[in-house]
């Protein structure tokens, strides 16, 4: 038991060190993972719950390699959206982790994006550490050209989507742990400073992620003006 355990902290390790980025870094990293799953011809339900949702967060390169035992690793942030002034709240920076075991062999990056859909996916981000699948439910985001009518995001707290060299990956988070990155936020905003405080400050007061919150704001204005019109549409 002690070698398999052994076994998995080297696997984490290795990964972390594989997946490591600089705060800013995870910035670039994620407008890309954005850019390609919206221009996939089936992201449309993507883009009607990013309109919906209370937030978003990336890790856009998540590492996940074993053999036999498993480990996934990945850094990334999260932003809280303030629907009512229309602005963008973080970015807090995460880190994320899991062993895994059974059959398994190899290496792949995963650009991962989760969409939190309601107030219990940001109460559990505040605390160090939470477990998705666990004291947090998570689940595959639906694909589609548009968001069907049955589905009700309201009972969803957290959805992921998941690309792997360009393809949707399958990528399972159960089990995964996510802990605050403490060495990220305090080298970003050069202070100790609380997730709670982080997540009340305007992100468009940092240049270095205003490229990313434009793209964001793009996609949800240009979401709003689609239904807009559909719902003329309709009238006549």
């Amino acid at each position: 038991m002690k070698r398999i355990i052994t076994f998995a902290i080297t696997i984490i390790v290795g990964v972390s060190l594989m997946a490591y980025q600089k705060p800013v870094e995870r910035f670039y990293e994620s407008q890309s993972v954005l850019e390609e799953l919206v221009e996939k011809p089936d992201s449309g339900a993507f883009k009607e719950l990013l309109k919906k949702a209370k937030g978003i967060a990336f890790f856009p390169n998540v590492i996940r390699g074993g053999l036999v035992v498993g480990g996934q690793y990945g850094e990334g942030f999260l932003l809280k959206r303030d629907k009512e002034n229309n602005e963008w709240l973080g970015p807090l920076f995460l880190k994320l982790y899991k062993v895994s075991y059974g059959p398994q062999i190899g290496l792949e990056s995963i650009g991962l994006i989760l969409l939190i859909m309601n107030d219990n996916g940001f109460e559990g981000f505040t605390r160090d550490n939470i477990t998705l699948g666990g004291s947090l439910s998570v689940s595959a985001g639906p694909i589609g050209r548009s968001l069907s009518a049955d589905f009700d995001y309201t009972l969803q707290a957290i959805l992921s989507y998941s690309l792997s060299k360009g393809f949707y990956a399958g990528f399972t988070l159960e089990g995964s742990l996510i802990k605050n990155d403490r060495d990220a936020n305090e080298d970003f905003f050069d202070s100790n400073i609380t997730s709670k405080e982080i997540l009340k400050k305007k992100a468009a007061d940092y240049p270095e992620i205003s490229d990313l919150i434009e793209q964001l704001n793009s996609l949800i204005n240009g979401s709003q003006k689609e239904n807009d019109r559909k719902n003329l549409d309709s009238k006549i």
